[in-house]
């Protein structure tokens, strides 16, 4: 009997030390911080104190500056499923599956309201943004080029056939001058965009033929690629044409997304944090255990985002990084030179203001004459980034005024022929 009980003193030790163990692995250096768990999310992308996200066949915009408590500020109906998001100044571009292309104003969070639409041949599946370019992936046909320094008018500038071995395509991520893109069953597919009418194949890095999923995330010079069950590998993109793989993780992982030398890889139900400060040795340091079938990761600061199609949305801390708030000016507002200056078709302002004021900003023409109002409505205290399509405007030297209760400033811009 003494023995008996000793066995099971023994066995319910090793039990205690394997559900120990098992937490461990579960939660590791993260900090869950609030949850949105009225529906499944199966894409996501933040900016600032918004996060939009695709839940089915609505586009939810919320406000997460309190992440204990997210709120939902409203939501647009879209005809088919949302497949991916992406924000750039006050618009959400949609890869919307059989919908299209979907541009949704979200310049009043509270009132977001779509703005402009393409149809495309094919579905739409996944979208990547960079300046007045997207750049949204086509199954069974390959990669269109939009340009949408008119967001309203989104016009189709380019395109280019991908094949591969099962007819599917998966992510795209770009930057000013190239696009990668993940072909399932062949690897990843490089383009230069560099003329947007004329896309043409630069490289390609060829990986396994196995049918799954697939995504990649672009940091500078680094290309990192989650392929399950290949693992993640970390490219080595400073010459485009001749990718160098310096890293494999090995794993079952299919999501990644990377911010200030941290990447989060998920791998079914769990999310693991990776120091990547040496790109080409990275180290477990953090894990997180969300719902059950995680489908997209975004990172903002501190915190990471987890699009879970079982349960909704997770918004999870890095315990390894401490906030890090924009330095205010001394009197609480700000505006800054605008970006790109000079500019030939479309700049973006970015403005400050510490107190809900009634905010207008106007642009003016070198006689004083007034051009154009890019701003006039209420707003609370925060950081703002705005986009002016000046497509249609004469080359010069134009100023542009923000005004916010008291608060006046004004600088100038320069528009190229």
């Amino acid at each position: 009997m003494k023995i008996f009980i000793k066995i099971l003193k023994g066995l319910f030790a090793q039990s205690v030390l394997f559900f120990t163990q098992h937490l461990k692995a579960q939660q590791q250096n993260t900090t869950l911080l609030g949850r949105w768990a009225e529906g499944p999310c199966y894409t996501i992308d933040v900016s600032g104190k918004i996060a939009c996200y695709g839940n089915g066949g609505y586009l939810e915009v919320t406000d997460i500056s309190n992440p204990l408590n997210p709120v939902e500020l409203s939501k647009v109906v879209l005809p088919s499923f949302v497949s991916d998001v992406k924000i750039s100044g006050n618009y959400v571009y949609v890869a919307d599956e059989w919908g299209g292309f979907r541009v949704v104003d979200i310049s009043d969070p509270a009132n977001a309201v779509e703005a402009g639409f393409l149809s495309l041949v094919g579905s739409s599946n996944r979208l990547s943004v960079a300046g007045n370019y997207a750049y949204i992936t086509s199954e069974h046909y390959g990669l269109y080029i939009l340009d949408i320094a008119d967001p309203a008018n989104p016009v189709v500038t380019g395109s280019i056939k991908l094949v591969d071995v099962f007819g599917f395509i998966y992510d795209v991520t770009a930057n000013t001058n190239y696009v990668y893109v993940y072909l399932a069953g062949k690897g990843i597919d490089i383009i230069e965009v560099s003329e947007p009418s004329g896309p043409n194949e630069a490289g390609f890095l060829e990986g396994s033929g196995y049918y799954g999923n697939f995504d990649l995330a672009l940091d500078g010079n680094y290309l990192f690629c989650a392929g399950a069950p290949d693992g993640l590998q970390i490219v080595d993109v400073s010459d485009p044409k001749i990718p160098v793989v310096v890293a494999d993780i090995t794993g079952d992982f299919d999501k990644v997304s990377v911010k200030d030398n941290y990447l989060y890889a998920g791998s079914g139900r769990f999310i693991y944090v990776f120091n990547i400060s040496d790109k080409s040795n990275p180290i477990q340091v953090g894990s997180f255990k969300a719902g059950g079938n995680t489908r997209d990761i975004d990172v903002a600061g501190n915190v990471f985002y987890v699009a879970d199609a079982s349960a909704g949305l997770y918004i999870v801390k890095n315990d390894l990084l401490s906030a890090v708030e924009p330095a205010l000016p001394e009197n609480g507002y700000d505006l800054l030179q605008n970006h790109p200056n000079p500019f030939k078709e479309s700049t973006t302002f970015d403005y400050t203001i510490s107190r809900p004021e009634f905010v207008t900003l106007k642009i003016y023409d070198a006689t004083g004459k007034l051009i154009t109002t890019v701003v006039n409505r209420r707003q609370a205290p925060g950081n703002y980034s705005v986009h002016w399509n000046a497509r249609n405007i004469k080359p010069g030297i134009y100023s542009f005024c923000l005004t916010a209760g008291n608060y006046h400033i004004t600088k100038q811009c320069v528009v190229l022929d």
